[in-house]
């Protein structure tokens, strides 16, 4: 085993020392990188949401559809849907129509938002009624437990997705349960398509995720409602982001849970909800703000996660590097490690005799003691050999 000088063990002594604390600080500051970037992430989001985020995008372009203007072209356009799809009704029966059934329409109700947040020039608030599709079910609650039993569970056929499928604005493959095509088939009205919008009603109540392209043929669980917007009112992933950062909806959702006898997010909840909603432009410019930040965020929190992986060997590459004389500079002027050794062997050789000393000393102590006791026994009272 090589020794160093006893100076350069005291250099590398306080080297790994100073090294090792500053390893501490260094994991303690990294441990906080990830609530640090949650604390930014929301920060974000509500100043999306708020029309901060966007206030320089407004300011250069002034002449955008409002949501005002939006909001009449939906109306007018569902109400357009509607007249179709009641006149194809009466075609199918071979009936006319009856005079006034157009009265039979009702108009999604106006919002009053004379107590809300104020929002950005351009804005305005809406329900979800107003943009939801109409050429499927707009809101739908996941099927009943009942509808798909265990014994009709399989391995492998067609995914049935569940709350697990549903991380933070992302879509978590896999799945738990299976079903046939045939049970697949019976439960059609529970289908997904790409980009339609999936909540997780229990659990962690609000969690979004949008269906991404891949998703295949599938089904939805019970513990989910799905939402299918209208292509041209608000973007699917606009109104995740805004399901999962918006405080002002976080809030209503919050509120409205606990009001309710279950823990639960279901149809009317969601059809109450309050919903800002700016110009489809300035929209998709806040879905590529935000992820771009988000992006800049996880790959800033990929980076904490391998230096502290790093850090987690660096004690073992520090005692590595020391007992390798690569820690410290070495000083010709130190009392080489052999002098030191060869003091040490002198030392322990002079303790080794003063010991030895001290052991004969008490020895012959207590050969005296032992006489001066044993002369004082009766001659009767000593055996042959103590008298010899």
């Amino acid at each position: 085993m090589r020794v160093p000088p006893l100076a350069e063990q005291q250099r590398i002594a306080a080297k790994i020392e100073a090294l090792q604390e500053r390893g501490r600080r260094a994991r303690e500051a990294l441990a906080e990188v990830g609530s640090l970037l949650e604390q930014f992430r929301q920060s974000v989001l509500t100043a999306a949401f708020r029309g901060d985020l966007t206030a320089d995008w407004r300011a250069a372009h002034p002449n955008v559809e409002p949501a005002s203007e939006l909001l009449y072209r939906i109306r007018a356009d569902r109400r357009h849907h509607w007249e179709q799809a009641e006149l194809a009704k009466y075609e199918a029966k071979g009936q006319k129509p009856p005079k006034n059934w157009q009265d039979k329409y009702e108009e999604p109700e106006p919002v009053d938002d004379i107590e809300l947040p104020e929002l950005p020039e351009g804005w305005g608030y809406t329900r979800i009624d107003a943009l939801l599709s109409q050429t499927r079910p707009g809101i739908k609650t996941g099927p009943f437990g009942s509808l798909v039993k265990k014994h009709e569970q399989r391995r492998q056929g067609v995914p049935v997705l569940g709350i697990e499928n549903i991380g933070r604005m992302r879509f978590v493959e896999g799945s738990k349960i299976y079903i046939t095509a045939e049970k697949a088939e019976y439960l059609s009205d529970y289908d997904v398509y790409p980009n339609d919008i999936l909540i997780s009603r229990s659990g962690t109540v609000g969690e979004v995720c949008i269906v991404p392209e891949s998703v295949g043929t599938a089904r939805f669980s019970t513990n989910i409602i799905r939402v299918v917007l209208a292509e041209d009112g608000m973007s699917s992933t606009f109104f995740g982001y805004m399901i999962m950062g918006s405080p002002f909806v976080k809030r209503q959702i919050s509120e409205a849970c606990a009001g309710s006898t279950r823990d639960f997010l279901n149809k009317t909840i969601l059809e109450s909800l309050v919903f800002p909603l700016p110009p489809i432009a300035e929209q998709d410019v806040i879905v590529g703000r935000l992820e771009r930040l988000f992006n800049w965020t996880s790959t800033i929190l990929d980076i904490a996660t391998d230096c502290m992986e790093d850090l987690n060997h660096l004690d073992q590459s520090i005692l590595a590097k020391a007992f390798r004389g690569e820690l410290v500079s070495q000083d010709p002027n130190d009392e080489p490690a052999s002098v030191l050794l060869a003091r040490i062997r002198e030392q322990r050789a002079q303790q080794a005799e003063a010991t030895k000393g001290k052991k004969k000393t008490a020895t012959t102590q207590r050969g005296i003691k032992t006489g001066k006791q044993l002369s004082k026994l009766a001659p009767q009272q000593l055996t042959l050999v103590e008298v010899l």
